[in-house]
């Protein structure tokens, strides 16, 4: 995650902290999208989703 996110606090904004959420799933970052999703104040369903099927996707089915 860039550090200028974090610095604005950006994080916290639903729908910057959904995309990072998705894409870090995208890259198989898994650790990395779990970190964001738990420093967003805010998640809607499709946060929720998007951790899901990252996990799902990256074959950690048991750790949800």
């Amino acid at each position: 995650m860039g550090q200028w996110v974090n610095k604005y606090g950006l994080v916290h904004h639903v729908s910057v902290g959904t995309s990072l959420v998705d894409m870090n799933m995208k890259i198989e970052n898994v650790r990395n999208e779990r970190r964001v999703f738990d420093e967003m104040s805010d998640k809607d369903v499709l946060s929720w989703n998007y951790l899901l099927a990252g996990y799902s996707l990256n074959g950690f089915n048991d750790q949800v």
